[in-house]
């Protein structure tokens, strides 16, 4: 026989389930109870106690009756409870959530192409076609991160001003000001200036309209526990503050510690470095292993790392950097395209925030681990 065929084993659980419904209640209304009701409750918790150790049937059944006639009378049905405890579940659930993204795990959107064609920047696209269907879009949007727009005008004029903002960390929109009119384009504001060609200063044509397609940022986790237990390792994508990093500061307009950069940690303490375009080296020796090679190969999107027109350090491959204590040296993947440590030195411990260890949407061929 099943135990819940049982009628005995049917009984005693039933009566534990009752004995905990009890102490539950009572634990939560202990407080606001009368006495007399609270001394009743224990004494039929501690009976129930009695008859589930002697496995007393009849007792329990007794006792089950006597503690529904209770519980009836001393906690009354409330047409809220139900909603109350879906409220309760809404802010544990916030809570944890955001215990894990302070503590553990943290979301991230790549929100320039430093990285490419490791991990994706926004981008926008002009369309020399029409918009696609509205089924396409949705699925479109919801796989792959992908959304389009228009972008028309009915009367021309100077762009006077462009201001980038956000509703939410994911929902970023620029607005242009043309006169006293302004047209929202719902990008970012660098991916606007820099794939659309808009920018303070330039004629707009009246009547222009132009199709455009925007694929969003990769969406990444960081793992901020790590680095708790060691170490950053040279050749991983790691994310930071720029607090104390003049020069973006001063570029940002102060907006000190209001930016997170996403780059490849490429020195580590102690590192020698120099970059001989295509290649980085490390104490003189070029520094190899599967991130690096990549971007070595020139292939694929890569180009090898480079020497800029108006960086501050390595400005030529006989020029050495050596890392300090505690500090790190990142550069982009996409050198040629990369505001990184050549420009403004290398990033303190104290800024980093942790790995970047996982695509989590959009669904491309980035998904996945971060290499």
């Amino acid at each position: 026989m099943s135990w819940f065929n049982n009628p005995t084993k049917t009984a005693l659980r039933e009566a534990a389930e009752l004995r905990y419904a009890l102490n539950k209640n009572l634990t939560y209304a202990r407080d606001t109870l009368q006495p007399k009701d609270r001394g009743a409750i224990e004494q039929l918790i501690e009976a129930l106690d009695g008859a589930i150790q002697n496995k007393d049937t009849a007792a329990i059944a007794k006792y089950k009756k006597d503690s529904l006639k209770l519980a009836h009378r001393v906690f009354p049905a409330n047409p809220w409870d139900g909603f109350r405890e879906n409220i309760e579940v809404f802010v544990v659930a916030v809570v944890v959530a955001l215990a894990v993204r302070s503590f553990f795990l943290q979301p991230f959107k790549i929100p320039t192409g430093s990285m490419q064609p490791t991990l994706n920047g926004v981008q926008i696209t002009t369309l020399q076609t029409e918009l696609p269907s509205w089924p396409q879009r949705v699925f479109e949007m919801v796989a792959m991160g992908r959304t389009y727009g228009t972008f028309s005008t009915y009367q021309g004029g100077l762009i006077t001003s462009i201001h980038g903002s956000s509703i939410t960390p994911w929902f970023e929109y620029t607005d242009l000001y043309i006169g006293d009119r302004s047209i929202r384009i719902w990008a970012n504001q660098q991916a606007v200036m820099r794939d659309l060609g808009l920018y303070p200063g330039k004629a707009i044509p009246a009547g222009q309209t132009a199709h455009f397609r925007i694929d969003t940022g990769d969406q990444v986790l960081v793992n901020k526990v790590i680095y708790n237990f060691r170490k950053p390792a040279r050749g991983e994508v790691f994310v930071f503050k720029t607090t104390g990093i003049r020069y973006i500061e001063e570029r940002s307009g102060g907006r000190e510690g209001s930016q997170y950069y996403i780059k490849r940690c490429v020195g580590v303490p102690g590192d020698s470095l120099s970059i001989e375009p295509p290649y980085l080296k490390v104490d003189g020796s070029t520094v190899h292993s599967y991130a690096f090679d990549r971007v070595y190969s020139q292939r694929d999107g890569y180009h090898g790392y480079g020497i800029l027109p108006g960086q501050n350090y390595l400005q030529t491959p006989q020029e050495s950097y050596s890392v300090k204590p505690d500090t790190y040296w990142a550069m982009g993947d996409n050198s040629y395209q990369s505001s990184d440590s050549r420009f403004w030195g290398p990033v303190v411990r104290s800024n980093l925030v942790g790995t970047g260890f996982v695509v989590y949407w959009p669904f491309t061929s980035h998904w996945g681990w971060i290499r």
